[in-house]
């Protein structure tokens, strides 16, 4: 049965008090009523209750369903600051009795009204590393059980300035109802700037990312920072994509000093427009006040609200994971989700080299460069033999997730460690991985991790007879994890990816010379049987083995035929995979015959081949970036059609020795450029690629400009260019601003 409150939302706009600080500054408290703590607010639920009731009377009485209590501040962490860290129970029981007792003076069996006990941030993020999962945990934990033994209908975690805080303070509080065996309703309401950031960077969407997947959360939202006018573009993107009801409470504007004096300056009426706007708009579910808004804003509110039907919010909420920074979709358009391989302790010798040294700052290189080369996420391992891994995952993500924007694939068979990363982690990641090898018991272990910490969860297909080698096994060990995943600990199909493995074809093993084919169709009958499941492979285990620039050929060729599969996700090193338009045809003839077991011994017709034709035109290309075989043109249109910046400028400087400026832009470059969007029509160059060849355009641009003659010394007019920020087309946009602006 659902809470009644949630009920409540379903049928109209539920309305929150407003400001509980504010309206205690305008009662003026005498200094005594602190009891020696200079703007202790909280502490006045012990030493002047009337004047709180009196405030939450005040609230009621203006028309709010929900009134909230005195207990911002109200946990162990600020307390102690004041010397009260013991008081914790005792005020914030107080406080939920307090506001109890003024909500039912004011019910009645046609209106409920409702008691949300207040949660605020504290002082210390744990992102910056200013406080540890263990004690923000147990301060939270502490608070909401004395709330919930206090009376309240529901928990208001608020003003979250920090993702791992609010993620903190879910889990503490989820775990206070179990413990006291008492569901309340369980809000989370973030803090954006005027920059539609939270304090630490953090975009709304990776946000919502964060929190909604954690189960339990009921709704989300934010409040506080802002006045409602700087809250449109955020509610904008929060009402398309959330799936949890909405809650948005803002401040009475901006705050301003007039004489002294810190003001608020919406008045009720125009903050009452704002927030009807909100709900007609965005269907937003709660609303309420922050900092500054009085019993008149609410009531200003209430009346706004009388005659609005309720509408259902539809929504898309894409499965995702999030950093600290941003949110990635699972689901790429072009495919796949390049998961780079280089923050590997087994794959990456720099890698594990950096982790043996304690060199974190190496390790951090690793990871930028992955993030660089186009990787939309970092498989991070970090199992080292002789190593403690905790320690290690411990001392690395601390640093790694205020730097990195690539949210996390933790790539581990140690429950340890990754319960570790979970907790130090500010965004939603993804646990690589899980199987049946032991009969379930770790499965089991790290998927209540997973859950508990809205993670996702890759699945290998590896049973209790060891790794399954036909498509049949595989799709068969998929589905008996998938409904264990499902059945007993409540994931989504979207939660889950299933690794149906990548076997290498360069190691002349007999018994995998058909493993590719196998995998390809395990790919395909997991994307029909397990509707809504992604797919990924370890895409460059295909070709271990074999010399480095022959496994790029066939790690090129391996993938077009995965994805064609049915494949969402690689992991791979996104810098040495070459689009397949690359690869000599020769060569990718013979790796397909490899792929498919095709002919007597394809492997030996590769290596052979390999021999006499790849190694020579390896060494022409060598020879070509030395001496200059190629014409100045055809290396620049090589730098634009395989993204490389390395000698551009030198290649330019030649260039204008023949050209001026301009034509080069228009002769050579631009047709570089339509040839790469070309290749990425026909699906023979992915979008990392496009992006890198971009990057070089926009190099080449930048250092010829200045020597662009002007055209027309007057100005002719006045074009306003715009595309979506951070788009591909950006460069395009940024090419026709130069050639404009150099004609006039």
């Amino acid at each position: 049965m659902e809470h009644p409150l949630l009920e409540l939302a379903q049928k109209r706009t539920v309305v929150f008090d407003g400001a509980m600080g504010t309206e205690i500054q305008r009662k003026s408290p005498p200094p005594e009523a602190f009891q020696g703590h200079a703007n202790l607010n909280e502490i006045l639920v012990l030493s002047k209750p009337e004047l709180i009731l009196d405030i939450h009377r005040s609230y009621l009485e203006a028309g709010a369903d929900v009134i909230e209590t005195n207990t911002f501040g109200a946990n162990r962490v600020v307390l102690q600051e004041f010397g009260c860290e013991k008081m914790v129970a005792e005020i914030n029981f107080e406080a939920g009795r307090l506001a109890r007792k003024a909500a039912d003076e004011y019910s009645s069996p046609a209106r409920k009204r409702f008691v949300s006990g207040s949660i605020g941030p504290g002082t210390k993020l744990p992102s910056l590393g200013q406080i540890s999962f263990q004690e923000l945990y147990d301060a939270y934990f502490e608070q909401a059980t004395a709330l919930i033994k206090g009376g309240v209908d529901a928990i208001q975690v608020e003003t979250c300035q920090d993702a791992l805080q609010a993620k903190i303070a879910v889990i503490a509080c989820l775990d206070a109802m179990k413990a006291e065996a008492k569901r309340v309703v369980l809000f989370c309401q973030m803090t954006f700037d005027t920059n539609q950031r939270m304090l630490l960077g953090t975009e709304p969407l990776a946000a919502l990312v964060t929190l909604a997947n954690i189960r339990g959360l009921d709704a989300f939202g934010m409040n506080c920072s802002t006045g409602p006018e700087a809250m449109y573009g955020i509610l904008e993107e929060l009402a398309s994509a959330s799936p949890l009801p909405l809650s948005v409470l803002p401040n009475a504007g901006l705050p301003e000093n007039r004489d002294g004096s810190l003001i608020y300056p919406l008045d009720p009426a125009t903050f009452a427009e704002h927030m009807v706007t909100f709900v007609r708009r965005y269907k937003v579910e709660f609303v309420g006040g922050c900092c500054g808004t009085t019993p008149a804003h609410i009531s200003a509110l209430v009346a706004g609200l009388a005659d609005i039907q309720k509408e259902k919010r539809t929504f898309y909420f894409p499965p995702s994971a999030s950093s600290l920074f941003i949110a990635v979709p699972f689901s790429q358009d072009p495919k796949p989700l390049i998961i780079g391989e280089r923050t590997n302790a087994t794959g990456s010798k720099k890698f594990s080299q950096c982790i043996g040294q304690n060199d974190i700052a190496g390790m951090l290189n690793v990871a930028k460069s992955q993030q660089e080369e186009g990787a939309h996420m970092l498989d991070v391992s970090l199992a080292l033999t002789g190593r403690d891994e905790v320690q290690d995952a411990r001392a690395f993500v601390a640093e790694l997730r205020g730097v990195i924007e690539l949210p996390l694939f933790y790539d581990s068979t140690e429950p340890r460690a990754i319960e570790e990363v979970l907790k130090a982690y500010p965004g939603r990641l993804v646990i690589n991985s899980v199987n049946l090898e032991d009969g379930g018991k770790r499965l089991r272990q790290v998927s209540g991790l997973a859950r508990r910490f809205g993670a996702g969860l890759v699945v290998t297909c590896i049973d209790e007879s060891g790794m399954c080698m036909t498509a049949q096994r595989k799709v068969e060990c998929a589905k008996r994890i998938f409904d264990i995943l499902q059945k007993d600990f409540g994931f989504k199909p979207s939660d889950i990816f299933i690794d149906a493995l990548t076997f290498s074809l360069g190691a002349g093993d007999p018994s995998l010379r058909t493993s590719a084919i196998e995998t390809f169709e395990a790919i395909r009958r997991v994307k029909s049987d397990l509707p809504g499941v992604f797919t990924i492979l370890g895409v460059s285990n295909c070709s271990y083995g074999l010399d480095q620039r022959l496994r790029r050929y066939l790690n090129s060729v391996f993938l077009h035929h995965a994805l064609k599969a049915g494949l969402d996700a690689a992991i791979l090193n996104a810098g040495k995979v070459v689009p397949l338009s690359e690869v000599p045809e020769n060569i990718r003839n013979l790796c397909e015959d490899l792929i498919f077991n095709r002919g007597e011994d394809p492997l030996s017709a590769l290596l052979e081949e390999w021999e006499r034709t790849g190694k020579p035109l390896k060494e022409r290309e060598e020879v070509a970036d030395v001496v200059g075989v190629l014409s100045v043109e055809d290396e620049l249109r090589r730098h634009i059609l395989q993204g490389d910046k390395k000698g551009i400028e030198a290649h330019l400087r030649q260039a204008l020795e023949k050209h001026d400026a301009l034509s080069i832009v228009h002769e050579i470059l631009l047709d570089a450029m339509k040839e790469v969007g070309d290749r990425f029509a026909r699906g023979e160059m992915q979008l990392p690629f496009v992006l890198r060849s971009a990057e070089v355009m926009k190099a080449c641009v930048s250092f010829l400009e200045p020597y662009m003659e002007r055209k027309a010394q007057e100005v002719r007019g006045t074009i306003v260019l715009a595309t979506v920020r951070g788009d591909v087309h950006d460069i395009r946009k940024n090419l026709v601003d130069i050639l404009l602006s150099n004609n006039g």
